[in-house]
């Protein structure tokens, strides 16, 4: 259509999306997904953790997962190992979050 997108957030978010990803594996893609999705859609609000390293602490992350409309897991090698991400994703599950694969 040539319109840009509406990107409306549900009240209770305050991210489009929540970017779940193995650092070792899976960071520079992220990130590049991340920064590609700024590019096209400007108002696109990301929650990913490359962006907030002061954010380690494990209550700052789940209560970005629930802040996030969609919670999007970059599946790589070793994803489901790490502990951060099986915990970010259980939180997901656990508040009914849509997970994209």
């Amino acid at each position: 259509s040539g319109r840009e997108p509406t990107l409306e957030l549900p009240d209770h978010c305050n991210f489009h999306l929540f970017l779940s990803h193995a650092r070792r594996t899976g960071e520079d893609q992220m990130h590049t997904i991340a920064r590609q999705l700024q590019l096209l859609l400007h108002d696109i609000k990301i929650w990913l953790h490359a962006d907030r390293p002061g954010a380690v602490a494990a209550g700052a992350v789940a209560e970005a997962v629930g802040e996030a409309a969609v919670f999007v897991i970059f599946l790589s090698e070793g994803y489901f190992r790490s502990t951060r991400c099986r915990a970010e994703l259980f939180e997901a599950l656990r508040l009914g979050e849509p997970v994209l694969v």
